[in-house]
């Protein structure tokens, strides 16, 4: 079962923890969300975009400076009809896209046996800047933006959602 169900027009997922559960992001018939600064960690696909119910057509989503990892069927899923843009993003399928800068580096969290998910200080993402376009595109804040491992990025530590459908 999804962990973050997205239903409706402009829904926003910002700032958000998410591991373990059966998906972490699922965006259902015609529902559109922007999808930026998560981390997704082992849960059955990071995002799934598709449709549930028949004749309402797929989700659409935009996602950006997200860190998908160890999840068991991917860091998404796609139905036909839906449509995802992803960029700026580590996967953990070794794609590199230097269209879109989408990469595949270990994140090194500090444990996520442990539930702390916060970046090492080695973590390679800690480098990985977005662009000024980027940046002007979704109008971030350069201090919220400058790097996929931002700050601004939640930890198990201070900020945690879990495994809400999945116990």
């Amino acid at each position: 079962m999804e962990f973050l169900l997205v239903k409706g027009a402009d829904v926003v997922v910002t700032g958000t923890l998410i591991y373990r559960a059966g998906s972490g992001i699922a965006v259902k018939d015609s529902s559109i969300a922007t999808i930026y600064n998560n981390t997704i960690y082992d849960c059955g696909y990071g995002i799934e975009v598709y449709e549930k119910n028949t004749g309402l057509g797929g989700g659409h989503a935009v996602a950006y400076n997200n860190i998908f990892w160890e999840n068991q069927n991917g860091s998404f899923s796609l139905s036909t009809d839906a449509t995802l843009e992803l960029s700026y993003s580590n996967l953990q399928e070794n794609i590199v896209d230097t269209v879109a800068n989408n990469y595949s580096l270990d994140p090194f969290f500090v444990d996520a046996s442990s539930d702390n998910f916060q970046l090492s200080p080695i973590s390679p993402l800690r480098e990985k800047e977005l662009t000024e376009k980027i940046s002007e595109q979704f109008s971030c804040r350069r201090n919220s933006c400058t790097d996929i491992g931002s700050d601004l990025r939640p930890s198990a530590s201070f900020y945690e959602i879990q495994r809400r459908f999945n116990d």
